[in-house]
């Protein structure tokens, strides 16, 4: 593989591409009823399909958690460049899909939404799914199982609120106008 690739971080980040490739169209299938309903349920609803079109792909989630510490940092500039304009391609569709459910955000949230949802995604993958060495340390000590987070309810809560707080932006805009 190493002929074809310049790294192995070269190959990960090729890796993340392709698991990324079909998340989008699993979370438009998935969010298509989030249509009806406030504005806040609706955020809701689609800030758990998120997460569970994440949740449902544990290679994706893995290899987000290494992204930026440790892919990113190991290959060329190029690489890098590569990787980075497949993964703006994912967070248009990802965008798209976002202002279809909450119209009411403008071009400039749903991107941000997109960026936040991979931050939290790898940001809460690793504390939610121990290590073979930590589920024995939990066994031994119940204490440190209050450690582990719920990666489904840590997505769902985060990207609900930071829907909501858009759409309360536009709100509180639309009051001064």
């Amino acid at each position: 593989m190493l002929r074809y690739f310049e790294s192995r971080a070269a190959v990960l980040l090729e890796l993340i591409d392709a698991e990324m490739h079909g998340w989008p169209a699993d979370l438009a299938e998935t969010s298509g009823a989030v249509t009806t309903g406030a504005a806040d349920e609706r955020a809701r609803r689609l800030a758990g399909m998120i997460a569970a079109t994440l949740q449902v792909r544990p290679v994706l989630c893995d290899l987000l958690s290494a992204q930026a510490g440790v892919l990113e940092r190991n290959v060329s500039t190029a690489v890098v460049l590569r990787h980075k304009q497949a993964a703006l391609g994912i967070a248009d569709e990802i965008a798209q899909i976002v202002t279809r459910a909450l119209p009411k955000l403008d071009a400039d949230d749903a991107p941000h939404v997109s960026a936040i949802t991979i931050l939290i995604a790898a940001a809460s993958w690793p504390h939610s799914t121990p290590s073979e060495a930590l589920r024995a340390d939990q066994e031994a000590e119940p204490a440190i199982g209050n450690l582990l987070m719920s990666f489904d309810h840590v997505v769902t809560v985060t990207l609900s609120q930071t829907l909501n707080g858009l759409l309360a932006r536009h709100k509180t805009r639309g009051a001064e106008d």
